[in-house]
């Protein structure tokens, strides 16, 4: 493990050996501050290394500086990026390969070093032989270290010694070094010299100083916003009122567009929506259309001995509860008296042919006594038909066919589903509008309808179609408001006005439709409050840049208020808004 030691932006090299000296450690890092000298100079980091070494320790250096960090590579110095990581290093104690590799690192002259620095353009106008002066004073400085460091055969070092080896640092620090120009391979990258530790403090306080000057600024603006823009007052001013009724007739015209006062008329709106619908239907109805019983039965008259009894073509007949009629007309010939003592009669009698009123198997009936329908008492009993044998004929087969209340139905399934669908259409349309439809004035009509079978036609299935339509008024809400808040406006003085008028204050009804003109006769009534006119934009000018207790009082001396309440907001604030925006004015009335 490292110990850590931080180092000042100006300490030596003897300070720091001096420093490292007391430390138990066998390793050290040394922490290079910015702008530090001491590892600026490869002379200064070899001699380092070098004297720490013997004392037996290891050292390495914590810093991101990219010159020192590239110097120190080229040394053998082992380079950390941050405090934490060299501490938490494992260090490998100092072995016979590292003694050797330090005999070669001394050998190293400065001569033979590659040292990228950007130089300043003057720089690159010195000749070869500055270049040259400055190696040898390079190496002479080194030679003349070593010798002193070599000749002290203890760790402790005089105050003498110490001087001179300040001094030394210092000649090596302040010597210009030299550019010296290698193959390409051995160094790609150019480092670049960093300014000295004065020229970045000025630099870093020129760059703090627009920092300062926005800061002030944003913090001015700041103040400015919250003195204009913070304060809000609301003013709420009740009145004096008093409470008035106005009552407005006029009619609403869908032949007009705009309100006409003059004429007592408002805009009416108009909608007619026509639909057609066609749609297929099941057939309901039954008819037998089996074949008709029918025969040849004898027929009797035993009520009149003088006269015959005629019979009518299809004069209905009556047996076991079913109905036949007579085909063709008969004539039964009157009754022959045989004897008065006792009274005997025979009935004269004839033969006709009937057919069922019905077809079907149940009018096959056996022999039966037909009885004219039209016939009563004891003619009814006297004049009949009698069958000899059972009547034949009669069959049955049903048939579906579209009967009259199929047709019916299918009319008024297709009316209800276009109503509904018409009347949402209008309804959605009045309401995007903002137009109040007037029910009494809806109307409905069937402009055709026909069905592609007849009633009574054999079908189980047919078509009906129908064209279907519907006309309404109606009446913006807006404008009936508007036309008798108007007229009530009409009837003030012109010192007065109505206080917070509103919709819950005006009510109409509609009194007569007329659907063929297109007008709706109506009624309107507005309840409201009625108070000495005051402009609120005077108001705010009393209260704009004012003191709240005296701006409150003289508002309240003015003709026609009751009472006055400003509040502003935030509460804390101690005084009334900057800006005339900031101020809102509420008019109230006394309950």
């Amino acid at each position: 493990m490292n110990e850590i030691v931080y180092l000042e932006p100006d300490e030596d090299i003897a300070g720091v050996i001096s420093r490292v000296k007391s430390i138990t450690e066998s390793s050290v890092s040394l922490v290079i501050p910015r702008g530090a000298s001491i590892s600026q100079s490869v002379i200064n980091l070899k001699l380092l290394k070098r004297e720490i070494e013997k004392m037996g320790k290891m050292v390495s250096l914590v810093t991101k500086d990219k010159i020192s960090r590239n110097l120190a590579s080229q040394v053998g110095i082992t380079v950390y990026s941050t405090a934490n990581e060299a501490k938490n290093a494992r260090v490998t104690p100092i072995d016979d390969s590292q003694t050797v590799a330090e005999k070669g690192i001394e050998g190293f002259s400065s001569s033979s070093l590659k040292i990228n620095r950007y130089k300043k353009d003057e720089d690159d106008a010195e000749d070869d032989s500055e270049e040259a002066e400055a190696d040898e004073e390079s190496e002479e400085i080194e030679e003349d270290t070593n010798q002193a460091m070599e000749s002290d055969n203890t760790e402790e070092y005089d105050s003498v010694e110490i001087e001179k080896l300040h001094q030394e640092r210092t000649a090596m620090a302040t010597a210009k070094p030299a550019i010296v120009e290698k193959e390409p391979q051995h160094s790609d990258t150019a480092v670049p010299i960093p300014e000295n530790s004065k020229n970045s403090g000025k630099s870093l306080s020129s760059r703090r100083k627009p920092i300062l000057i926005i800061s002030l600024v944003l913090i001015v603006l700041l103040i400015a916003s919250t003195v204009f823009l913070l304060p809000k007052a609301n003013a709420k001013i009740t009145l004096k009122t008093t409470d008035v009724e106005v009552l407005a007739d006029f009619t609403a015209d869908k032949s007009i567009t705009e309100i006409n006062s003059q004429e007592n008329k408002i805009p009416a709106s108009y909608y007619e929506v026509s639909k057609e619908l066609e749609k297929e239907f099941t057939a309901t109805g039954k008819k037998d259309v089996g074949t008709k019983a029918g025969g040849e039965i004898s027929f009797y008259n035993n009520y009149d001995p003088q006269n015959a009894v005629s019979l009518a073509n299809g004069t209905a007949l009556i047996a076991e509860g079913k109905t036949y009629y007579l085909d063709g007309a008969i004539t039964i010939p009157p009754a022959t008296v045989v004897s008065l003592y006792p009274t005997k009669i025979n009935p004269g009698t004839t033969k006709g042919k009937i057919v069922a009123k019905e077809s079907g198997e149940s009018y096959n009936i056996a022999p039966s006594k037909f009885v004219v329908s039209a016939f009563s008492g004891s003619k009814r009993e006297n004049v009949y038909g009698q069958s000899a044998q059972a009547l034949t004929g009669g069959t049955t087969k049903e048939i579906t066919i579209v009967s009259s209340e199929d047709i019916e139905k299918s009319k008024t399934a297709l009316i209800t589903e276009l109503d509904n669908a018409i009347k949402e259409e209008i309804t959605t349309l009045s309401s995007a509008e903002e137009v109040k439809l007037i029910l009494a004035s809806l109307r409905e009509s069937v402009i055709s309808f026909s069905s592609d079978k007849n009633a009574e036609e054999e079908a189980s299935v047919f078509k009906s179609k129908i064209n279907y339509s519907i006309n309404e008024l109606g009446v913006k809400e807006s404008a009936v408001q508007k036309y008798i808040l108007d007229q009530a406006n009409s009837k003030l003085a012109v010192d007065e006005m109505y206080v917070n008028p509103n919709p819950d204050q005006i009510t109409y009804d509609f009194k007569e439709v007329d659907g063929d003109k297109g007008t709706v006769a109506i009624s309107g009534k507005f309840l409201g409050k009625v108070g000495k006119k005051i402009e609120s934009s005077k108001i705010v000018d009393m209260l704009v840049r004012g003191k709240l207790g005296s701006a409150e009082s003289r508002i309240a001396e003015m003709s026609g208020v009751e009472k006055v309440q400003v509040d502003v907001t935030p509460k804390f604030w101690p005084m009334l808004p900057l800006l005339k925006q900031r101020i809102f004015v509420d008019f109230a009335y006394a309950e």
